[in-house]
């Protein structure tokens, strides 16, 4: 009887901590011009919550007649040992690149936020050369030690901000920003919500800034939440949860 009450427990504890969704990771695309140069950029691809992470897959994108693909400027940190073999650019005249990488043991990696994965060097034909990422051949893959595949926000180089629940784009999933409204917005202190008709209704909110950094979490009372108190004038990402499960994300822009 002792046995079969702790052979429940534990299957009780992992049923909880599967139910738990770990945080996003969060990719931002930066593009530097190069000194010296009118026309070559640097494009420079930072990741945050890179949490024992055992493997990826994604491809970068932009439009061809914008930019024109020279070579790889940086790999990514020593520990990753990655090479030009973690790429394949057979794609690159058309605007993509496909990248993959995966760690030998199973014990999973971990980067300090902000860390540069990689960095491409481009030629700018015309305009400001949009970056956007997608999966191959059909979704983004980010795993972690549990073999999770982890949601992923991606910060486009000119503010854009994509969600990608279960390694699919947010728009073609079953997140309901749509029908979450925050105000007001520009906001100061405080931030209230209007929702109708969801399915879930959440519970926790997580704020973090456009470099992945988590500001602050606090639980939702009468559809609204108090702003850190030492937060900075800027543009955030709010990630609205329900028991663990992310329900809607919505970008808020803060003043003092």
């Amino acid at each position: 009887m002792k046995t079969i009450f702790t052979l429940l427990l534990v299957l009780m504890s992992i049923g909880m901590m599967s139910a738990q969704t770990p945080d996003p990771v969060i990719l931002r695309m930066e593009v530097e011009q190069v000194t010296g140069s009118n026309n070559q950029v640097i494009t420079k691809l930072f990741v945050s919550n890179f949490k024992n992470i055992l493997g990826y897959q994604f491809s970068s994108r932009w439009i061809p007649g914008e930019m024109f693909f020279l070579g790889f400027e940086r790999f990514g940190p020593p520990e990753m040992k990655m090479n030009e073999g973690n790429f394949g650019i057979q794609d690159a005249l058309f605007g993509s690149i496909r990248t993959s990488w995966n760690l030998p043991s199973t014990d999973g990696l971990t980067l300090s936020d902000e860390t540069e994965l990689f960095a491409f060097r481009f030629k700018k034909i015309w305009g400001d050369g949009k970056f956007s990422i997608e999966g191959h051949p059909i979704i983004i893959e980010f795993f972690d030690n549990n073999f999770n595949l982890l949601d992923l926000i991606f910060i486009d180089n000119l503010g854009g901000v994509s969600y990608f629940r279960n390694g699919i784009l947010s728009n073609t999933q079953n997140l309901e920003s749509d029908k979450i409204s925050i105000f007001p917005n520009p906001a100061k202190d405080r931030i209230f919500f209007k929702w109708d008709q969801l399915t879930q209704t959440p519970d926790q909110a997580f704020l973090y800034n456009l470099n992945g950094q988590l500001i602050g979490q606090s639980t939702i009372a009468d559809q609204s939440i108090d702003l850190p108190e030492s937060i900075m004038p800027g543009t955030y990402l709010l990630m609205l949860q329900k028991a663990g499960e992310t329900v809607a994300i919505k970008k808020v822009q803060v003043q003092k």
